[in-house]
């Protein structure tokens, strides 16, 4: 997942993403790919705890330069897309582990990347927010996104349109 998303470039062979060889970009322009061409959601959520939901939506454009009043649009409007545009004034501390997740999708989606990369990211909840974020996953698909989720779970797996196995650090099994 950090090769996958610019977190890490390859010690060897390329890594091409959108047509460019990442692997022989430097850091400013991983920034900037990370930015604008790459949602992540975490399993730990990585949300901060002193800000709200709808500041921890707006951080990306923070980076991005984008104006205040347009960040707070584009955050409710991404809250509002996972279901959570009620909750936008409360702080992590006060939402539940699915609605941390949602957010943590929320701030993935604010910058429209065509990519999100979702790691674990049904790990830590239980079975009836998992469900709840497996949806929406499948809902920002059938939306176009490009969705790649990495999971140890079976019946999350299931729910992809291709599924690769890695072991060992070499795909091991490939399918539909």
């Amino acid at each position: 997942m950090n090769t996958l998303g610019c977190l890490d470039v390859p010690t060897s062979g390329k890594y091409i993403l959108d047509g460019e060889d990442v692997s022989k970009k430097n850091d400013d322009e991983l920034a900037y790919i990370r930015n604008n061409k790459i949602g992540f959601v975490f399993q730990g959520f990585n949300l901060l705890h002193k800000l709200t939901a709808i500041e921890n939506v707006e951080l990306p454009l923070v980076y991005l330069g984008v104006s205040a009043r347009e960040r707070r649009e584009r955050a409710h409007k991404a809250l509002e897309s996972v279901g959570l545009a009620e909750r936008e004034n409360h702080t992590p501390n006060e939402l539940s582990g699915g609605q941390q997740q949602r957010v943590a999708i929320a701030r993935a989606l604010v910058t429209n990347p065509p990519i999100l990369l979702a790691d674990e990211p049904t790990g830590n909840l239980d079975s009836k927010a998992g469900k709840e974020v497996m949806d929406i996953f499948q809902e920002l698909h059938q939306k176009g996104n490009t969705i790649i989720l990495i999971t140890h779970d079976a019946d999350v797996a299931k729910q992809g349109s291709r599924t690769v196995r890695i072991q060992d650090g070499k795909i091991f099994e490939e399918g539909s």
